[in-house]
């Protein structure tokens, strides 16, 4: 597996190009914050989207998270302040992008197996 970082100035572009090839793919977001342990965010749900924003009062960039809801509307999980993006990859394949923000927090975005199709037992920890 290797890890590869995306410069801001690419930001637009490779999360295009990132929803372009993952839309639809299960994913698991997890937030985790110094000392504060991980806090899931969005869980095994249909990718939508990630798109970078600069929100209109200034302050710094943002990233957005959007799947699919239970009930088919779309849910965001916004990442503010952020300041570094990287993304982990297995045979050229995304397998979990990490986007660090400047208040130290973490947020991963894990790339599941949709567990409608998982067989009767199984469990993703």
């Amino acid at each position: 597996m290797r890890t590869r970082e995306i410069s801001p100035d690419q930001w637009p572009s490779f999360f295009s190009d990132f929803t372009r090839l993952h839309t639809d793919e299960h994913v698991n977001v997890e937030t985790v914050r110094g000392g504060g342990g991980v806090r899931p965010r969005l869980c095994d749900r249909p990718l939508l989207g990630i798109v970078p924003a600069c929100p209109a009062r200034g302050g710094g960039p943002w990233i957005e998270v959007v799947v699919r809801g239970p009930t088919g509307i779309p849910a965001t999980h916004a990442i503010a302040h952020a300041s570094r993006v990287r993304v982990a990859e297995e045979h050229d394949d995304a397998v979990a992008l990490q986007v660090d923000s400047e208040d130290g927090s973490v947020t991963v975005i894990r790339f599941e197996p949709p567990r409608e199709n998982m067989p009767r037992g199984y469990t993703i920890a």
